[in-house]
């Protein structure tokens, strides 16, 4: 009566998996984690490519209503600026009235790090590549006295880990609503 117990409990009835399927199993799991990464990490910088588009497009509708509702001209400035050496960069925006730029009417707005920003036919420019640039707005929501002007175009661009994708935002001459689109080739 004790052979069929004791057959259970043989060396050759083991219950166990081998070392081999363990690593397999291993390397399976670190194939699926490392593709999940990789596709969330796109997706991250995707985001903050289309959250920083969010943040300057806001602060653009935000001036020119500002503009048509005082009846007067109001300056949006945006720049990119470093906080301390070896902190990367990031762009930030906020509205002024008089064009005096301590005449503030909006928070500072802070883009993501590594954001970068450039402004063709800004109203004004300290540097062409550097910024700051001041989008004005005049009383009537438009952003150049002249309706033969080109548009302003606002190209918000974000850089990590080598891989650079930036987005545009064109302000109508004639009503400075503003309208976005993305880049082609995702490169600024």
């Amino acid at each position: 009566m004790n052979a069929p117990h004791d057959s259970i409990f043989s060396k050759s009835h083991r219950a166990g998996f081998t070392i081999l399927e363990l690593a397999s199993v291993l390397a399976i799991l670190l194939l699926i984690i490392g593709a999940t990464t990789g596709a969330f990490l796109g997706w991250q910088h995707g985001a903050a490519v289309r959250g920083a588009e969010d943040q300057v497009y806001a602060a653009l509708s935000n001036a020119r209503q500002l503009a048509i509702l005082r009846r007067m001209p109001v300056g949006l400035e945006l720049g990119v600026t470093t906080n301390a050496p070896g902190y990367p960069p990031r762009g930030y925006c906020f509205a002024f009235t008089n064009d005096d730029f301590n005449a503030r009417i909006s928070e500072t707005a802070f883009l993501p790090l590594r954001s970068s920003l450039t402004v063709s036919n800004a109203w004004e420019t300290i540097d062409p590549d550097l910024g700051p640039f001041v989008i004005r707005f005049l009383p009537d929501g438009r952003t150049q006295p002249d309706l033969e002007s080109d548009p302003v175009v606002v190209t918000i661009g974000i850089t990590r880990n080598g891989a650079s994708t930036s987005r545009h935002i064109r302000l109508d001459p004639l009503t400075g609503i503003p309208r976005s689109k993305p880049s082609l080739g995702g490169a600024p």
